[in-house]
């Protein structure tokens, strides 16, 4: 699928505020979808640690990843939050995603 000039233009945008670890997390999302912070944590191979304070820096701070719903995280068996990635622009199929 081409890449479309406004998603160019969104990843640039928020490509220079962005850390490392908190692309990854948003990357993570938009690969797996809605997830809560366990699973991204799984998914990435991090700890918990590292992934809670990205997510709510994506989410206080950037306003790019926002609350999905409530379930149970399929790792830990209890209910959580899950996230998701608030940004149409920044959710499309976009070679634009793939990391380096």
């Amino acid at each position: 699928m081409a890449t479309s000039q406004t998603s160019r233009d969104a990843y640039k945008e928020i490509l220079p505020e962005l850390g490392d670890r908190q692309l990854l997390v948003l990357r993570a999302l938009r690969t797996i979808g809605p997830a809560s912070n366990n699973m991204i944590a799984n998914y990435l191979n991090l700890p918990i640690n590292i992934i809670t304070p990205r997510v709510n820096e994506l989410r206080n701070l950037k306003k790019l990843v926002g609350y999905s719903h409530t379930g149970t995280d399929p790792i830990t068996k209890k209910k959580v939050m899950f996230w998701k990635v608030l940004d149409r622009k920044l959710n499309t199929e976009e070679n634009i995603w793939k990391p380096k």
